[in-house]
């Protein structure tokens, strides 16, 4: 008997919209769905479900599954077509929770296909019904009075598909999803203390139906002393649909059950000295080190049964396999060695060849994968059921530990500054260990500080701290630890860069009749000089009178030449060499010398006393008659010198953006101080912080578009007291 629960005439549906609304949806390319769904009643009797469910409903594109439409009451369709456009839908009625075992959640499911014309009014018609298999669990009087424990756990084989009836869950309704086979494992305890775990699967199941597996006690049954005599168990498995009864009596206490060894001696169900009160514990947590898999090798399972084994089911491998395995294998299944034993063996498993019902003993080798596991836990398991039905489970939760908890990674040197260190460490542990942090001190020194954790940068496994406040040039020790561990093997040194400046960085130091900032001997600091000392002229000069301090450097942009015979020259200074003159057309020089140290900050005074361009040429020919802009700079590079040549065309200039810049700063003067020393600070930007310079390059010039001849004749720049601030 069916019932419609939302009739939808074809009266009613002719009248729902005019000939007219329908040339309107035509011309869009759209065309009517009017929806009828109903609920199968003879389901509804088997799953005691009381009132009809509400289902909800989704409408999607046939080809590309694309859901269009979704409608939470199949009630509210009874008057309200669809307007959809011209094309083939699916359309899915279903309620409940489609999930893979759940007690008292029926879950219903009807769909059709659908095609809808533009202009068009289509219907459509469909029956949701119970998509899963439901299941009961009873019990007879005379079980109930004597077994003192009494549990029944049944599996569809899917990874979250099991259900316990025990206690209150003993008369609740379990509902499955089809798989065509249940399991069902019973869990008893007789009066006089004797444990009974036994097992069976039911075939060919079929969805739709309600399976109630019924316990009761066959043969003669007395009671002595409180303990129980019985030949069997009898289950039965009344399927309500097809009225069929089927019946498995299983001997017990005839022969012993079966015996799950894990050989290195991490597992075993029935140990030798066991005694009739051993109880199996639920799982085994077996915890293993990096090294304890390395020096064991564990993983090799032997299987042993008195009574002859009917079938080994190992579960979880489809985790260790990127899905080619089902999560439950069966390998007394001949089907199950034909198509998964070579993805199986892929993953790290093997197992007897040929094990046929009846075999006493068989291996089940985990070897190659127990060696693999990375850090973290695993669920795996080993079942065993006699020709008895007697029934052994092994669950394994396995938790791999590392041999550390943390771990220190190197200090690369790039990483230690003047003042602070980053360091960084990964935990091993599955989740992140109590008490992680670091620890420092002076190399020599006895206590440890140790880094705030709330302080530390974390990135997934990775943890990372600055340790500030060090001393320059010094030597320092770290160290990864927990509250668990204080491993030796985490600790790590390192030294400190030195604060270092730069030769006659305040340019008191004067050879050459005042016309090299170098003291006699040295050099390290270079200008234009050379190049325009042939017509004796001087752009880059000692000044000992309007100073900071000492002596400063002035410089003077102007003509170089005879006549109209020359080239614009900036006054100019640069850590570097000149190279060579270059006729009338400009000169090489190389920019940089050694340096290692990694300043934040340059500090220092100038005065600038800009005039307007009037020479300018090339693409700078457009600032005639602009003032002119004098600059200082500063870069640190990992490799150097850095080759110029303003003669060539196009010019070979610095490059702050190069890729061996790592830090870069520059301040621009486009003022006249006033005759008057201004102070200044150029913050260094570090594009790589973990990289230390090998060249620091410091350029001040008084016309900062002297490489292309442009700049005012006069413009003057004087610096002085420079210095390097570390931070």
């Amino acid at each position: 008997m069916k019932i419609l629960v939302a009739a939808v005439p074809a009266l009613m549906s002719a009248l729902s919209c005019s000939r007219t609304e329908l040339s309107l949806l035509a011309s869009r390319g759209e065309g009517l769905l009017t929806l009828s769904c109903n609920v199968d009643q003879e389901v509804l009797a088997v799953t005691r479900a009381g009132e009809e469910p509400v289902l909800a409903v989704t409408v999607s594109e046939t080809e590309t599954g694309k859901v269009v439409r979704t409608v939470e009451d199949h009630r509210t369709l009874a008057d309200e077509p669809m307007v959809l456009p011209e094309g083939k839908y699916t359309v899915l009625a279903y309620a409940g929770d489609n999930i893979q075992a759940g007690f008292d959640s029926p879950y219903y499911e009807g769909t059709t296909e659908v095609t809808v014309e533009a202009g068009a009014e289509a219907q459509a018609e469909l029956t949701a019904t119970i998509a899963n298999v439901k299941v009961t669990v009873s019990r007879s009087e005379t079980v109930t009075q004597s077994f003192t424990d009494f549990s029944v756990t049944v599996s569809n084989g899917l990874p979250n598909g099991s259900l316990e009836y025990a206690d209150e869950t003993l008369s609740s309704e379990g509902y499955f999803p089809c798989t065509g086979t249940l399991s069902w494992v019973l869990s008893i305890t007789s009066s006089d203390g004797r444990s009974y775990t036994l097992s069976d699967d039911i075939q060919d199941v079929q969805p739709k139906e309600h399976y109630n597996i019924h316990f009761d006690v066959d043969g003669e049954v007395f009671v002595d002393k409180g303990g129980l005599s019985s030949s069997s168990i009898k289950v039965t498995i009344d399927s309500r649909v097809n009225e069929s009864e089927h019946t498995v009596t299983i001997p017990i206490g005839t022969a012993v059950e079966p015996r799950i060894r894990e050989m290195s001696g991490l597992v075993d169900t029935r140990p030798d000295d066991a005694g009739e009160d051993y109880e199996r514990p639920a799982s085994y947590e077996l915890r293993l080190t990096e090294a304890d898999i390395a020096a064991n090798t564990p993983g090799l399972f032997r299987i042993e049964s008195e009574a002859g084994l009917n079938r080994v089911v190992v579960r979880g491998m489809a985790a260790f396999s990127d899905g080619s395995l089902p999560d439950s294998l069966n390998l007394f299944d001949p089907n199950i060695a034909l198509l998964y034993k070579a993805s199986a063996a892929e993953a790290g498993m093997t197992w007897t060849d040929g094990v046929q019902t009846g075999t006493k003993e068989m291996q089940v080798d985990f070897r190659p994968l127990f060696a693999t596991l990375p850090v973290g836990t695993y669920d795996l398991s080993v079942s065993a059921l006699d020709r008895q039905r007697q029934y052994v489970l092994c669950r394994m939760v396995i938790t791999v530990l590392p041999d550390m908890e943390v771990q220190l990674d190197e200090v690369e040197e790039g990483n230690v500054w003047s003042s602070f260190a980053n360091v960084s460490a990964e935990y091993k542990t599955e989740s992140e260990p109590a008490g992680m942090t670091f620890q420092y001190r002076k190399t020599g020194d006895a206590d440890w500080t140790v880094f705030p954790a709330d302080q530390l940068v974390k990135e997934g496994r990775k943890f990372s701290a600055k340790i500030a406040g060090l001393e320059p040039g010094t030597g320092y020790e770290v160290w990864a630890i927990t509250d668990a561990e204080q491993n030796e093997a985490n600790i790590a040194s390192f030294v400190t860069e030195e604060e270092t400046q730069l030769p006659n960085f305040n340019f008191d130091s004067w050879s050459d009749n005042g016309h090299s900032a170098n003291a006699e001997g040295t050099s390290f600091w270079d200008s234009g000089n050379e190049g325009a000392s042939t017509l004796n002229k001087y752009p880059t000069s000692q000044e000992t009178g309007y100073v900071k301090a000492g002596s400063a450097v002035k410089m003077v942009s102007q003509f170089v030449g005879l006549g109209s015979l020359g080239k614009f020259a900036g006054g100019n200074i640069y850590s570097g060499a000149y190279v060579e003159t270059h006729g009338m057309s400009g000169a090489s020089i190389d920019f940089g010398r050694p340096y290692t140290s990694r300043p934040s900050k340059l500090h220092g005074w100038y005065s600038y006393a800009p005039v307007v361009i009037d020479y300018a040429e090339g693409i700078h020919g457009d600032k005639k008659g602009e003032l002119d802009v004098g600059k200082i700079y500063v870069a640190l590079m990992s490799s150097g010198p850095f080759r110029v040549n303003n003669s060539t065309d196009p010019k070979t200039l610095f490059d702050p953006s190069a890729d061996n810049v790592i830090a870069y700063g520059e301040l621009n003067l486009d003022q006249s101080t006033g005759s008057e020393y201004k102070e200044f600070t150029i913050e260094l930007d570090y594009r790589y912080e973990d990289v230390r310079p090998t060249y620091v390059l410091v350029v001040a010039t008084a016309s900062a578009y002297a490489d292309y001849f442009t700049g005012g004749n006069g413009s003057t720049l004087y610096i002085d007291e420079f210095e390097f601030i570390f931070e």
